[in-house]
């Protein structure tokens, strides 16, 4: 008989590297179905739960998309509550003993790994996913290759992922790398994320599919599963500032949520407290991505081992864009010029203006404006931490007279802080600290930097 020959069933059985434990498995499904559809049919109750969905609408005016939304409220059937009420009698099932006792005796079962995990959590899994508790192959197939991708690594593949407020692009799904992509929701991740009653009473924004997430991809040890809720937070506040950098910005991030994307034998997903404020619109074209790659590739790739300073300055340039007050904003900003451009603690003001001005200038006119503005700052900077405040206008009279909001002054000089550490980042790939900042003692305004 030819492989082709075989049934589907068939052909799933020869692929797998555990026949004896599918085997057993399939008469547990197929008996402990069998059984929980005779005590409905002898009088018992599948409870019902009234829950309330979400539905979208999407419109498309001309100038605009927007998203409209209902909440009907249906009723499901618990089957949670119905096969948790019968466990006790499926333990008793001749075909449950003896898929617990292969698990044990081959090893797969751990300390912490159960058998609730194992085998009452699938039979949960396979009966609200179909809606009903008829044995069908397929979908017993499909959660049966869950199990055994789970025993069968060490590795376990997790994401994490938030919400990006005020995101858009004309492309779907932005591929940084292969652990990292910026990603729109579907239709059915949101209704996911609404069913979830921890998201809805700890959120005040309704995720739709024309929002977008930041996702990066993690493996996490098997016997450290419980351990997970903290990994990918860092690799993930990485890629925003990926964003930030890349273009001038508030970009922020929402919720965290961190789960599993294979089964494995406990559920369920972890929330990290993020507060959720809306940034600006951010916007990122499919053109654009080639240039968001490199720049993460080189991000990536810091050694901040030897370049404590850039490290720093990155930090503080991220926590510019959460704070909330501004004096604390500005300050962070500073900090990050200063960790940046001076390696002493002489005539600083002129030299973190002067310095930044021959790095990121391109002509002497926006150097000789560079120079001025971070002169100011470092001014406004030693003022207010010597007691004094912000004022709401800053005037600059040279190279000519123009006059700001402190706001507007302030993200000018968080691009120019933007503009620095890309450069710094670039250059980190062949010099040391030291060696950039010499370059630039050696330059000059009229002639800026030449350093490659």
């Amino acid at each position: 008989m030819f492989f082709g020959s075989f049934t589907p069933s068939q052909r799933i059985y020869f692929r797998m590297k555990e026949p004896i434990l599918y085997k057993n498995y399939n008469n547990y499904f197929r008996e402990t179905l069998d059984f929980l559809n005779k005590e409905f049919d002898a009088g018992a109750k599948i409870p019902d739960t009234t829950e309330q969905e979400i539905e979208f609408e999407i419109k498309e005016p001309l100038q605009n998309r927007n998203i409209g939304y209902k909440f009907p409220w249906i009723i499901k059937k618990d089957y949670s509550k119905f096969i948790l009420k019968k466990w006790d009698l499926l333990k008793e099932l001749q075909s449950y003993k003896m898929c617990l006792q292969h698990l044990k005796d081959k090893g797969y079962m751990k300390d912490y790994f159960g058998e609730q995990g194992f085998l009452l959590n699938t039979i949960i899994t396979f009966a609200k996913e179909t809606n009903d508790l008829q044995f069908i192959q397929e979908k017993f197939d499909e959660i049966y290759k869950g199990i055994e991708d789970f025993i069968f690594t060490d590795l376990i593949k997790f994401s994490c992922s938030a919400l990006l407020f005020s995101f858009e692009s004309d492309i779907d799904e932005i591929i940084i790398d292969e652990f990292t992509k910026i990603k729109k929701y579907s239709e059915n991740e949101c209704k996911e994320i609404w069913e979830r009653r921890s998201f809805i009473t700890s959120s005040w924004y309704i995720i739709s599919p024309l929002d977008y997430r930041l996702e990066v991809i993690f493996n996490k040890k098997k016997e450290d599963l419980r351990k997970f809720t903290k990994e990918g937070r860092e690799d993930l506040r990485k890629v925003l500032l990926l964003l930030r950098l890349f273009k001038p910005s508030t970009l922020r991030i929402g919720r965290i949520e961190t789960k599993p994307i294979q089964w494995v034998s406990f559920g369920g997903i972890i929330s990290s407290g993020m507060e959720e404020r809306p940034g600006g619109n951010y916007r990122l074209s499919i053109a654009e991505v080639p240039e968001l790659i490199k720049l993460w590739n080189e991000i990536k790739n810091i050694n901040f081992l030897n370049f404590r300073s850039l490290e720093i300055a990155i930090k503080r340039f991220n926590f510019a864009h959460e704070r909330i007050d501004l004096e604390d904003k500005f300050i962070d900003i500073m900090i990050g010029f200063e960790t940046l451009y001076l390696a002493d603690d002489k005539e600083l003001r002129y030299k973190s203006g002067l310095r930044t001005a021959i790095l990121i200038g391109e002509n002497l006119e926006e150097r000789r404006k560079i120079f001025k503005i971070i002169q100011v700052a470092y001014d406004k900077r030693s003022n207010l931490i010597h007691g004094g405040r912000l004022e709401e206008k800053v005037r600059i009279s040279d190279p000519v007279n123009q006059e700001y909001t402190m706001n507007a002054f302030i993200d000018i000089i968080k691009d120019y802080l933007s503009s620095s550490i890309k450069t710094f980042v670039r250059l980190s790939a062949n010099y040391k600290h030291g060696e950039i900042l010499n370059k630039i003692h050696e330059s000059t305004l009229t002639a800026g930097i030449i350093l490659e």
